[in-house]
């Protein structure tokens, strides 16, 4: 929590044009872009979840057959996406 009050005060304080740099996010670019992959993965997990919502409503046995690959691809790329995620963290020290 402590990181997002940071981020908050830090872009405050860019936008006053004061220059302030928080012990608790020494990296605020890179927190930015674990924040556009974090809504990557979300937007991944609501897309899978439709099309299987779909599927399964509609009972549409061949269009859940041919998603089946698709749908698997987009779980492993949401797995893949918090990978990368944990490791800017853990690299950059946020």
């Amino acid at each position: 929590m402590h990181k997002n009050i940071s981020k908050i005060i830090v872009d405050c304080c860019k936008k006053e044009g004061l220059n302030y740099t928080s012990v608790y996010l020494k990296h605020p670019e890179v927190l930015d872009d674990v924040y556009k992959l974090r809504d990557v993965y979300l937007q991944l997990k609501e897309i899978a979840g439709t099309l299987q919502e779909i599927s399964e409503k509609y009972n549409l046995k061949e269009f859940a057959t041919l998603l089946k690959d698709d749908l698997d691809l987009i779980m492993k790329t949401d797995h893949d996406v918090l990978k990368i995620v944990q490791k800017l963290l853990k690299d950059e020290k946020c």
